[in-house]
């Protein structure tokens, strides 16, 4: 009579060598896949995150530049708020950009903390 599973009355497949060496080849092939997807979900969130480091570090001071010199020539030009705008401005712009990337920086980390945790489970029956 061949064995059962406890609790489950249903029988327990013999062990073979043939099944052991099958199950391990998927359990490899399960594992490097796995592997793979999380270095190429990581990868992928080192794109947008060093594109926002990008325009930070090069579009946006030429822009506060900008914004700098419009208040400058405004106040050049007799309006004494020019001088508020020269400084307000550019603090302003940061303000919301900086915002804009931080939120967009947190959904793409929450997006790939997912994808990467679903990946890792997958691989756990």
């Amino acid at each position: 009579m061949p064995s059962t599973a406890p609790g489950s009355g249903t029988p327990v497949p013999p062990l073979s060598i043939d099944s052991l060496i099958d199950d391990l080849q998927v359990a490899n092939r399960n594992l490097a896949n796995t592997i793979s997807k999380v270095a190429a979900t990581s990868y992928a969130t080192v794109l947008p995150t060093a594109d926002i480091a990008n325009a930070a570090l090069t579009i946006v001071p030429s822009y506060n530049i900008h914004l700098f010199l419009e208040g400058i020539q405004q106040a050049l030009k007799g309006d004494p708020m020019g001088l508020v705008n020269a400084v307000g401005y550019p603090l302003a712009a940061d303000v919301a950009l900086f915002t804009a990337a931080g939120g967009l920086q947190l959904l793409i980390i929450i997006s790939a903390g997912r994808t990467i945790a679903n990946d890792i489970s997958a691989i756990v029956p």
